[in-house]
This record gives C-alpha cells, structure tokens and sequence, in this order.
C-alpha cells in the first residue's frame, strides 16, 4: 500500500505458510523503521495475531512522515495481517 507514486510505501506485509509442518510467518515492513518478522507454530486466530502484532510492535517503530502517520500504518498493518491470516487459514 502506497499513497503516493514516490516514495516509502505505507505498508508491505508478506505471510508464508510453511506446507510440511503448517508453521506461519509474518514480514511487517514499510509501515515500521526496521523489518519486522512475527513466527508462529500455526496460523493463529484472529485474536492470537492482534496480540502479537501489538506486543511485538511498539508505537514508536511505526514510521511517522508525509507517506503516512503511525497511527494509519498502524490500522493498515493490522488490516493487512489479518486478510493475509484468513487467507493462509484457508490453505492449512
């Protein structure tokens, strides 16, 4: 997600879904100051990703510039992550 054509993207989110053991990873990158990957045992519950999300990224490592503030890539990584976990739950 972009909201200009140049410059820092607002949110890029990349989910893997490993097929032998079912192990779930999550790439936060773009909306925070530093690539963040969230590793999980299997594809979690709505809830189960919110809370990481949450424990894991702290306020102060959203970026904050004219592509968008911390609190809409915020929103936005949590949105992402979300459609990414329904759609890898499917495949499990």
């Amino acid at each position: 997600m972009s909201l200009t054509h140049l410059g820092r993207s607002t949110a890029l989110l990349i989910g893997t879904l490993d097929p032998r053991d079912g192990a779930f990873m999550l790439t936060v990158s773009a909306s925070t100051k530093r690539p963040i990957r969230l590793s999980f045992d299997q594809v979690p519950d709505a809830r189960g990703l919110r809370e990481r999300l949450r424990e894991t990224i702290a306020d102060s490592v959203y970026h904050d510039d004219v592509h968008g503030a911390p609190d809409y890539r915020k929103h936005l990584t949590f949105h992402f992550a979300e459609e990414i976990r329904g759609e890898l739950s499917k495949a499990v």
